[in-house]
C-alpha cells in the first residue's frame, strides 16, 4: 500500500515537473533529457494502472508545436503573401505597383470580403516611470471587396504553334492585357474596382509658368488626401509623366507612375495605405482546340440568342476544331477598394 502511495506521489512530482518544463519550453528550447523524463513518467503511470495518464504523457512527448512550415499542422493557417503575378506586373501596371506598397493585399478566397483599413494613427506618448499609459483609439474604415474578373482570349493557328514560339508570345501578350485591364478598371469610376468612383476631381491650376501650375496641382492633390502616408504615389498620363520627370528634382519625395489608362492631362494621387485588395494567387490560363468563339474584341456576344427558330447568331464566329486553331484564355479574379480620402484626382492639368 505504501509502495503504491509512494509511486503515485512520485508520478505527481514528475507530472508537476513536466508541466513546468512544458511552460518553459514555450519560451526556451527543450531541456536535454526532457523527452526521456516524460517517457519514464508514462511507464510509472502504467505500473500504477493509470493508462490514460500514460497516454497523455506520451502524447506530450511526441507532438511538436504548431509551426508555419509544418503541413497539416498550422501551415495552412498562414495567409499567402503578395500574389506573384502582381510583382511581375509592377513595371507594366500602375495599379500593380500601388498594390505592392499596400499592406492589405491577400490572396482571393483567404479571409473575409470586408477588410479593416487603418485611418489616422494616434501618436504614442511619453510616459514617466511607473506612470499610467494612456489608452488610445485608432480609426478603421471597413472596406467591402467585391470580386470581379479580368479575362481575354487570343487565337493562333496550330501551324504557328508547331513551327514557332507563338504560345510563349501569346502568354506574354495576355499578361500585358491583364496589366492594362487592371489599370483600366482601377483608374475609372466603374463599380466594382474603380478607385475614382465617388472622387470629385480637383480644379486644375491656371498658374504660369507651367512649372508653377505643376507644383500647385501636386500640392492640391496631396492636400486632398486624408492624413497621407509617406508612400503616396502620383499616377499620370504618359505625356504628364514625361514632363514631370524632366521638371521635378531628383529628390522629389513621391514616386511618379505612368498609365495609359489615364486620359491626357489626368493626374491621380493614391495613398497605398488606404487601399485593400484580394487577388488570385495565379491567373487561370487554358488552351482549347475544340471551342467556338465570337471573334469580337469590344462587345463580344453569346454565340446565339433568341427563341428557337428565330435566333440571332453572332458573327464572325470561329470553330477552333474545324479551322485548326488554338484558343488561349486567361482569367484573373480580383477585388480592391480604397477608403475615403485615399485617392484624389485632377482631370485636365495645363502642363
Amino acid at each position: 500500500m505504501s509502495t503504491d502511495y509512494d509511486l503515485k506521489r512520485s508520478i505527481q512530482d514528475i507530472q508537476s515537473g513536466i508541466s513546468r518544463l512544458d511552460a518553459n519550453s514555450r519560451r526556451k528550447p527543450a531541456r536535454p533529457g526532457q523527452a526521456i523524463i516524460q517517457r519514464a513518467a508514462a511507464q510509472l503511470a502504467r505500473v500504477c494502472g493509470d493508462e490514460a495518464l500514460a497516454n497523455v504523457m506520451e502524447a506530450k512527448a511526441a507532438v511538436a508545436p504548431a509551426q508555419t512550415t509544418v503541413a497539416t499542422w498550422a501551415a495552412e493557417l498562414v495567409s499567402t503573401g503578395l500574389p506573384g503575378l502582381i510583382l511581375s506586373l509592377e513595371r507594366q501596371s500602375a495599379m500593380a505597383a500601388i498594390l505592392t506598397k499596400s499592406p492589405q493585399v491577400s490572396v482571393l478566397g483567404v479571409g473575409v470580403t470586408r477588410v479593416p483599413v487603418a485611418g489616422v494613427a494616434p501618436p504614442a506618448r511619453v510616459v514617466a516611470e511607473a506612470g499610467v499609459i494612456p489608452v488610445l483609439r485608432g480609426t478603421f474604415a471597413a472596406l467591402s471587396l467585391t470580386p470581379f474578373k479580368l479575362a481575354a482570349i487570343c487565337p493562333f493557328s496550330d501551324e504557328l504553334a508547331e513551327f514557332s514560339t507563338i504560345e510563349a508570345a501569346v502568354r506574354s501578350l495576355l499578361s500585358q492585357s491583364i496589366a492594362a485591364g487592371m489599370d483600366a478598371v482601377a483608374f475609372s469610376t466603374a463599380s466594382p474596382g474603380g478607385l475614382l468612383n465617388g472622387v470629385t476631381p480637383i480644379a486644375a491650376s491656371a498658374a504660369t509658368p507651367s512649372t508653377a501650375a505643376m507644383a500647385a496641382d501636386l500640392k492640391a492633390l496631396l492636400a486632398a488626401l486624408t492624413n497621407p502616408s509617406p508612400d503616396v504615389v502620383f499616377v499620370m498620363a504618359p505625356a504628364q509623366a514625361l514632363v514631370a520627370s524632366t521638371v521635378l528634382l531628383p529628390g522629389f519625395l513621391y514616386p511618379i507612375l505612368t498609365s495609359s489608362a489615364l486620359t491626357a492631362g489626368q493626374v491621380v494621387a493614391v495613398d497605398p495605405m488606404g487601399v485593400a485588395a484580394a487577388i488570385s494567387a495565379e491567373p487561370q490560363i487554358l488552351v482549347s482546340q475544340s471551342a467556338a468563339i465570337h471573334e469580337e474584341d469590344t462587345t463580344p456576344l453569346p454565340l446565339a440568342t433568341g427563341a428557337q427558330g428565330s435566333g440571332v447568331v453572332a458573327v464572325p464566329m470561329r470553330a477552333a476544331f474545324q479551322t485548326d486553331v488554338s484558343l488561349m484564355r486567361v482569367i484573373m479574379h480580383c477585388a480592391w477598394a480604397a477608403r475615403v480620402g485615399a485617392v484624389s484626382s485632377i482631370s485636365a492639368v495645363s502642363w
